[in-house]
């Protein structure tokens, strides 16, 4: 009769078990957001096969360690849980321009105002920031197609740190430095030139749609330093 009453509880006891578990795994507190700096991490500190909506913005390890890489707002999940995460730099030397392209010029004078210069297919806006004096956007066929900034060379550095929170180093050819969105240009939309002046006195970031085309993109600044040249 004893043995009978024990197995008889036996799967109670089973059953209780199991529901404390499950009690246990909905106590775990998964926040809903967090906020991380490019190069930091910041555990969630739950164990479970994690994965990332966008591994060039931040990676997430199976334990729920979750490192920004650039700079952007992706979601992390597993199973039970997700969460919303935002890379914020460690370096900001100037506010990135419009990259809004394929807008008319009319709608960009709407939003930027009306331009301090202005040289060929060139807009050159003053920044009042010393170290990025001007912001310049160019229009072709009436249509936003590039966008840049005007960099002191005595910021070089500042400059490097502000792009690469932002941008993955792609390669180097020509007197040009190209960045991406992307770790591969083959999956990259934006790409990033800088090039130094020929006076070394400044250099000028360009973002543009990615195009396999390198030399649409290298001609593309080449008409923006002449664009500064004569406004100067």
């Amino acid at each position: 009769m004893k043995k009978i009453i024990l197995l008889s509880i036996l799967p109670l006891v089973l059953v209780a078990g199991c529901t404390k578990d499950e009690e246990q795994k909905d106590k775990v507190n998964i926040p809903e957001n967090v906020s991380v700096k490019v190069n930091s991490s910041v555990n969630l500190g739950y164990v479970q096969p994690w994965e990332t909506s966008n591994a060039f913005i931040a990676e997430v390890t199976d334990d729920g360690m979750i490192t920004g890489k650039h700079v952007g707002s992706c979601t992390v999940k597993c199973s039970e849980a997700s969460c919303n995460v935002t890379v914020t730099a460690n370096h900001t030397l100037y506010t990135e321009p419009l990259l809004d392209w394929g807008i008319t010029k009319a709608e960009l004078i709407s939003r930027k105002g009306q331009p301090d210069r202005e040289s060929g297919n060139v807009l050159m806006y003053e920044t009042g920031n010393n170290a990025a004096p001007y912001e310049m956007y160019n229009i072709k066929n009436n249509v936003l197609e590039s966008s840049g900034m005007m960099i002191l060379s005595s910021y070089t550095s500042s400059m490097t740190d502000h792009i690469t929170d932002r941008y993955q180093p792609i390669y180097y050819d020509d007197d040009y430095y190209y960045f991406a969105n992307a770790y591969t240009l083959s999956n990259a939309s934006i790409i990033v030139v800088a090039g130094l002046s020929n006076n070394a006195q400044y250099w000028l970031v360009m973002y543009t749609e990615y195009t396999s085309n390198k030399n649409c993109q290298t001609s593309k600044v080449t008409e923006m330093m002449q664009s500064i040249e004569e406004c100067r």
